[in-house]
């Protein structure tokens, strides 16, 4: 009996992050309720809603809560040090608004890893990725419907009146610039073939596959350069990763030959343009001075990062070198290290590379199971997302991008996990330290 109510609560903690997921693309723009201090959005509800469940389902049942896997434990810990470094840098946060803003996000990012690492099982963790491919495609419909009609539900303002008069018909969805659609896209695209390699029904896989195709559709529409090139490494990824020894030769020599004969080279560098187009036109000078002012934060703050949520604040009252009035950073890698310093910025560009490794590792033992199909996908998403995550203004604030993250971290111990045989004298355990008992459980 006591099994029987541990999975009814486990199946409901389950319902409510498939339901969220679907939701998250959607963010504040959908339906939302204003509660004074932020808006409630359909995600933001059965995220608490799974929370409430687990907390329930770990009362109820007298369980403990697995924090992680062993080859999540880095990925897990630093996301946990980074939230407390995060949440100490109020000491010197001049913005309390910015910085309690990118803190939920943090929060979201955290609880659905930890949500993810202990309840959701290979097959959860599959539903939960169909689920999201859903709620992004719903973005493209309203996307399309965009493209034909120049009818703009989701923006007003100034941003309104520029794509309407737009040469071009750009797709925003609820995502409020094409930008950040495109990155949503580059997850859908990638995740839609994740799909297609597990699902097991045929209707699926032709369902998945006209998502994806959609997906690649509408980046190329939304014109985000950085998100096409990202689109275009993760398939040389892929493709270098499915070509065998002699292939891999035979691409390096064509791509070595195309890049040497003029005429090609020249074709692809008037095709390299970063002034690519956003909603207030920001060049490829604007980008370069957001870093170089970052730059110099960084060392007015001797290394340790303005503090959360507290970029846009400095970039409007203490920037050197001229924005145009644009405050976020417009680049992962430099908002992470120019917020909360070399230390943090360093450590994640560890777990960065060491997803990469792990599943590279998984792939490279299992290359013709479902374990190495997901690697090899998640491989190149991450490839690909290296230069992707550069087009949208902010990620921090992005709950899809925290979606992502807490995905990757999941397989990176689930996919690990299903390879082990249960042996109680390794060490591949699983740690408990949050219940009413202090449990070790061992991998299934």
């Amino acid at each position: 009996m006591q099994y029987l109510r541990q999975v009814k609560m486990k199946n409901v903690v389950v319902f409510f992050l498939i339901l969220a997921v679907f939701f998250v693309p959607m963010g504040a723009n959908g339906i939302s309720i204003s509660v004074g201090f932020g808006r409630i959005s359909l995600f933001r509800f059965f995220l608490i809603g799974a929370i409430a469940a687990q907390m329930l389902r770990m009362g109820f049942l007298d369980r403990g809560f697995v924090i992680w896997r062993k080859k999540s434990k880095y990925s897990i810990l630093f996301l946990l040090i980074w939230f407390s470094y995060a949440f100490l840098s109020i000491l010197w946060a001049a913005d309390y608004s910015g910085f309690l803003k990118i803190l939920w996000f943090l929060f979201v990012g955290i609880s659905l890893t930890l949500l993810f690492t202990d309840t959701c099982e290979q097959s959860d963790i599959d539903n939960i990725v169909f689920s999201f491919s859903l709620g992004v495609m719903l973005q493209a419909i309203i996307g399309w419907y965009e493209v034909f009609t120049r009818d703009y539900r989701f923006i007003s303002g100034y941003n309104f009146d520029f794509y309407v008069s737009y040469s071009s018909r750009i797709p925003i969805a609820m995502l409020s610039n094409p930008n950040d659609f495109a990155t949503l896209m580059f997850l859908g695209v990638l995740f839609s073939y994740y799909l297609i390699y597990t699902e097991k029904y045929r209707k699926i896989k032709l369902l998945v596959l006209l998502f994806l195709v959609n997906d690649v559709i509408m980046i190329v529409l939304s014109q985000s350069r950085s998100v096409l090139f990202g689109l275009l490494i993760a398939v040389l990824i892929l493709l270098w990763l499915k070509t065998k020894y002699a292939g891999k030769i035979a691409m390096f020599l064509a791509a070595m030959l195309t890049l040497v004969y003029p005429a090609t080279r020249h074709w692809l560098l008037s095709k390299i343009d970063l002034n690519y187009f956003t909603t207030k036109g920001e060049s490829a000078s604007v980008r370069i001075n957001l870093i170089r002012n970052g730059l110099l934060f960084l060392g007015k703050t001797y290394g340790f990062g303005v503090g959360n949520g507290q970029i846009e604040s400095w970039m409007s009252r203490r920037a050197v070198y001229d924005t145009h009035n644009i405050t976020n950073m417009h680049n992962w890698w430099f908002e992470i290290l120019t917020a909360y310093g070399i230390i943090i910025g360093a450590g994640f560009v560890i777990l960065y590379l060491k997803l990469i490794i792990d599943f590279y590792k998984i792939y490279c033992v299992n290359k013709y199971d479902n374990n190495g199909k997901r690697a090899m996908i998640i491989c190149a998403l991450l490839g690909g997302y290296f230069l992707a995550c550069m087009s949208s203004s902010s990620n921090m604030s992005k709950e899809y991008i925290w979606l992502f993250w807490a995905v990757c971290i999941a397989l990176q111990g689930n996919m690990v996990a299903n390879n082990r045989v249960k042996d109680p004298e390794s060490n591949d355990l699983q740690y408990s330290v949050i219940g009413q008992k202090v449990k070790w459980r061992y991998f299934r």
